[in-house]
């Protein structure tokens, strides 16, 4: 049986060049087009990559009927529209990650995908990446066993770096897309002052709020919310009984820095994230067993995360294995960025220290 997938690819943009189109043609995957509004540099890519159509609008390469998928990556703004066209038009559908910039947008693409019983995976590749399942692996052991005892506190925090670990110019012809100035279709409730940041969050925080509930479910409550990317932004949560710090800061240096870490009554965990476009370097894992009083070090399997990510989309489409994130679960952190949103507009403003 032929198990060749037929891909369209959206997006002629780094997320395409650099990780979506090299991990389809490592898969084995027929490339059919691509389409991008910025059309010279779409068939500059295509050119490069030996796709043999290219497009200046993506009604065009959904419109041909030897597609399986489309590969999406494009501006957040434009991913429930392209996402839900794609799915009316019976294709399975991988988007880059937020699901939407809004949860209303995000609840009728889970709707449509439904409906329309097409894939839809959102792509959060951490959770693909070996050392976040050493990790799940680590924390559903210690929750069955009781070695380490109860989660006391969380923090998760992102100081920035080098995410693209790559030097190499990306391919563009200089054009420009008509669609800059689109409507961002942020919540309606959202301030103004406040959009900038949710963006911030919504396409890039998300990432951590995301692993988390990977590894322990949803959280509970947002207790604290300051979204101010430009100085330190910081949100707690409660998740689940577990007092939950998620913090970042623009800080300058070349080497990435994200980490997760969770204490235990009788020990720690913490994992360290990879850029995420260095192709050959997982996450690290280390362990302090408080009952042994030793520190671990878990060395994972040197696979890249998007290339695994890529992997599994494919077999939901020949195997019919669930999503990873679910489309719920995407839809869920668009959510849960929301309430952060809503807490930080009703937080009362800093009280000044009293020095009488």
């Amino acid at each position: 049986m032929d198990t060749t997938v037929c891909v369209g690819v959206i997006g002629a943009g780094r997320m395409c060049q650099r990780a979506h189109i090299p991990n389809l043609l490592a898969e084995k995957c027929q490339i059919v087009g691509i389409a991008d509004p910025r059309y010279e540099t779409a068939k500059l890519v295509a050119s490069h990559f030996r796709i043999p159509g290219a497009y200046g609008d993506y009604r065009e390469l959904l419109a041909r009927d030897d597609l399986d998928a489309v590969v999406a990556a494009v501006p957040d703004q434009f991913h429930a529209e392209i996402a839900i066209a794609a799915l009316e038009a019976g294709k399975h559908v991988f988007i880059e990650k937020p699901m939407a910039t809004n949860s209303d947008d995000g609840r009728k693409m889970v709707e449509v995908a439904k409906r329309t019983g097409r894939r839809l995976s959102i792509a959060y590749q951490r959770r693909h990446d070996p050392a976040a399942q050493i990790t799940k692996r680590l924390v559903d052991e210690f929750a069955g066993s009781g070695e380490m005892g109860r989660i006391r506190y969380m923090e998760l925090k992102n100081f920035g770096g080098d995410w693209t670990w790559n030097s190499d110019p990306l391919i563009d012809a200089g054009d420009t897309s008509p669609e800059r100035g689109a409507d961002p279709r942020f919540p309606s409730w959202l301030p103004e002052h406040l959009r900038g940041q949710f963006a911030v969050y919504n396409n890039g925080l998300t990432h951590g709020i995301d692993l988390i509930q990977y590894l322990v479910g949803a959280p509970t409550a947002v207790i604290a919310a300051y979204p101010d990317y430009s100085a330190t932004t910081m949100a707690l949560f409660d998740w689940g009984g577990i007092r939950t710090l998620v913090a970042a800061a623009p800080t300058e240096g070349s080497i990435w820095q994200e980490w997760l870490e969770m204490r235990y009554e009788h020990g720690w965990m913490r994992l360290s994230t990879p850029p995420s476009l260095h192709v050959n370097r997982p996450g690290v894992v280390e362990v302090y067993r408080g009952g042994r009083g030793v520190t671990e070090r878990y060395e994972a399997a040197h696979e890249w995360a998007f290339r695994r990510e890529m992997q599994h989309f494919l077999r939901c489409i020949r195997e019919g294995v669930p999503e990873i994130p679910t489309p719920e679960e995407a839809l869920l952190n668009v959510m849960i960025v929301e309430d952060l949103f809503r807490q930080a507009v009703r937080m009362p403003k800093p009280l000044p220290i009293e020095r009488t």
